[in-house]
């Protein structure tokens, strides 16, 4: 995959988005319970990573963004 490859990095930052959804889908009820904790930062980080693709490739006028 490179830069020139607009579409696989398209893909990529729809998978990066499913595991955000996935992470957070994991997570229960207990507010306080430190794995929720842990699965919401990790769902965020992979959102903040789709996003960075996601602007990579806006910026250089390929892709929805």
């Amino acid at each position: 995959m490179t830069a020139s490859d607009p579409d696989a990095l398209e893909n990529l930052a729809d998978e990066i988005d499913q595991r955000s959804q996935s992470c957070l889908s994991l997570t229960t009820d207990e507010d306080e319970d430190i794995s929720n904790v842990r699965l919401f930062a990790k769902a965020q980080a992979y959102k903040h990573s789709a996003t960075l693709v996601r602007a990579f490739l806006a910026r250089n006028g390929k892709g929805e963004g």
